[in-house]
């Protein structure tokens, strides 16, 4: 559901004729535009105990906006805080319209890159924990081949799982697996054993790598 809501305003402000006016195409704002939030949701939470809040300045705005990956000549400072999803308070401070957005941009974040997830803490964060769950659960789903949960020696089918599920899966073992990065895995906090049952399905870049205590692939 935010997926969707989130795709449909970045397409619903890169086509307003103004956008189109100021650039030759739009696929380049809707891009800036979406690293803009995902970008600003770190901040946000990088910056939450000195800012007291998740908030943010306009200063701290356009430092934001001058980072090479957001490039200010595609997106100026009145877009980020007239285009994106963010409301301002009494004090000219800027922040997300809800919370929730917050959270899922986090959890975004959190499923594709371990480090941050490494440093997250998930307290009072209950949202992002459960997109972060259910980012992982849709994509062990597209796999063939059954996980197991504690005490469970029989395993249930990959494509039944649910996302309340993730925190108390012990093993998984793949016998097909589609694209994907092996950061993704971070996330399966209680994994112990994720088993390739062919050789020959194991992407590259897995190789040795070990995600979490005693987790191995083989």
């Amino acid at each position: 559901m935010y997926q969707v809501l989130i795709n449909k305003w970045v397409a619903r402000e890169s086509n307003k004729p103004a956008i189109g006016i100021r650039h030759n195409g739009m696929y380049s704002y809707a891009e800036k535009l979406l690293k803009f939030s995902f970008e600003l949701s770190v901040n946000l939470y990088d910056e939450r105990e000195k800012r007291q809040g998740y908030l943010i300045t306009v200063d701290d705005l356009k430092k934001l906006l001058s980072r090479k990956s957001i490039e200010a000549d595609v997106l100026s400072l009145d877009d980020s805080t007239g285009r994106s999803l963010l409301n301002r308070n009494s004090l000219g401070q800027f922040k997300f319209a809800h919370k929730s957005i917050l959270e899922y941009f986090l959890a975004c974040e959190v499923f594709v890159n371990p480090k941050f997830l490494a440093r997250f803490d998930f307290h009072g964060m209950d949202a992002t924990r459960n997109f972060h769950f259910e980012m992982i659960a849709n994509m062990l789903e597209r796999f063939e081949g059954k996980f197991f949960l504690k005490d469970d020696f029989k395993g249930k089918n990959l494509t039944s799982i649910i996302p309340s599920q993730i925190k108390n899966i012990e093993k998984i073992i793949i016998t097909k697996i589609r694209h994907v990065t092996a950061e993704n895995f971070a996330g399966l906090i209680g994994l112990k054993n994720l088993i390739f049952a062919n050789e020959s399905l194991l992407p590259h870049y897995f190789g040795l790598k070990t995600f979490g205590s005693g987790l191995q692939t083989s």
